[in-house]
């Protein structure tokens, strides 16, 4: 039997133990499998309890993911379904912006105290997400400009992670839980005495500190609104939490963080590389997918997590526009499980816009990538301007 200790503190409230839980004395405290509750880690506190041994026939080092992946079969429309269905996503998001900006104010300045509003604003998403997860793949593309980077950042997180959710085969409780989480783990910046998230350099590290005091201020937020369960509560919290054990705020063991929170972790990281910042400009698709391998490999994020998001978007993520072997240029459409540097794609018109016959890159005798294109000059919604005419989407 394998063994080791652990603080008391970093048990994640309404969670299972993998492993059965001990004293210092040996003694069982807990049975692998059940639920920690709060009254259990309260009681221990209150004896003076503050390490427990881990016990099993296999303790995970810090490192090892948790999360188990199986890739799900998820609804797919045709190309052509896709752009048409398209302008309606990318209107969803826009109304959303102005939604959740107005429900963060409400919720921090405590005049909002149910989980409702947040699970309706899931909801408006939900809808593209079971009709096709490219929907809300292609918007999160959406750069934009103007005001709102937390908001926009808030809802991008929160439609990846949901995209990301289904891939990983949870259930549509467990896909809007998710989403939630992701949506309201960041409110605590906004209490922030230092308005980091504006500079326009890069931070230094006692704003690295200031910032790392977030997810305290986000959880304090979350002990007033009712309707969240304790599971959203933690993830919300444990985003930044990292696999090797590094993160913030509590520099957790994997083993004791939400699974949702892992999710969340490369959703977000992935939103916030996309996007415009003060310093510098938005990474492409392809360098965020770089980055986060790189990340994954140091020990970062889970790496279940990182396969979910190559499986569902891609090394070249939807949107992508690329160059094939056989000279002709393409959008990639949704990522391939299995097959992350062949994705399917749509082939470019002469004008630009995309065709609606979809090439399946993964199958013998078809073209593979050899080059990654930018997106029109001057067109930060790239993959919007692709789909057919409509009304112009609500001014975010």
């Amino acid at each position: 039997m394998d063994s080791h200790d652990i603080d008391v503190r970093s048990l994640v409230i309404g969670q299972p133990l993998p492993h059965d839980l001990n004293g210092s004395d040996g003694l069982l405290l807990l049975r692998g499998g059940v639920n920690v509750t709060r009254t259990f880690v309260d009681r221990l506190l209150q004896r003076g309890v503050t390490t427990v041994c881990v016990v099993g026939d296999h303790a995970p080092e810090a490192g090892e993911p948790e999360l188990a992946y199986r890739p799900a079969r998820v609804p797919q429309l045709t190309a052509d379904q896709v752009f048409t269905r398209l302008p309606d996503a990318t209107t969803v998001y826009h109304e959303a912006v102005d939604t959740f900006t107005t429900l963060a104010e409400d919720v921090i300045g405590g005049r909002v105290a149910d989980a409702g509003p947040a699970y309706d604003l899931v909801a408006g998403f939900n809808q593209f997400l079971e009709a096709d997860a490219v929907l809300l793949s292609l918007t999160v593309k959406l750069r934009g400009t103007g005001d709102g980077g937390l908001m926009k950042h808030a809802l991008k997180s929160c439609m990846l992670s949901m995209v990301l959710a289904q891939q990983m085969g949870f259930d549509q409780a467990r896909q809007a839980d998710t989403g939630v989480a992701a949506l309201l783990h960041d409110l605590g910046m906004t209490l922030l005495k230092q308005p980091v998230h504006q500079k326009t350099r890069p931070l230094t590290q006692t704003e690295r500190e200031v910032v790392q005091t977030h997810p305290d201020l986000t959880l304090r937020i979350l002990d007033g609104v009712r309707g969240l369960s304790q599971p959203v509560r933690h993830a919300a919290y444990q985003v930044h939490e990292r696999r090797d054990g590094r993160g913030y705020p509590r520099g957790r063991n994997p083993m004791f963080v939400s699974p949702y929170a892992k999710i969340i972790a490369v959703a977000d990281a992935y939103a916030a590389l996309t996007a415009d910042r003060p310093w510098r400009p938005a990474f492409s698709g392809h360098e965020a997918m770089k980055i986060l391998l790189a990340d994954t490999a140091g020990g970062r994020f889970d790496r279940a997590a990182t396969r979910g998001l190559l499986d569902s978007i891609s090394m070249f993520p939807v949107g992508t526009r690329v160059g094939l072997s056989d000279d002709r240029k393409a959008l990639v459409l949704r990522g391939v499980p299995g097959a992350n540097v062949r994705p399917v794609v749509v082939a470019l018109k002469m004008d630009g816009t995309p065709g609606r016959r979809e090439i399946d890159l993964s199958q013998p005798g078809q073209p593979a990538i050899v080059a990654v294109h930018p997106d029109p000059a001057g067109d930060s919604d790239a993959a919007v301007s692709a789909a057919p005419p409509a009304a112009p989407p609500a001014a975010a």
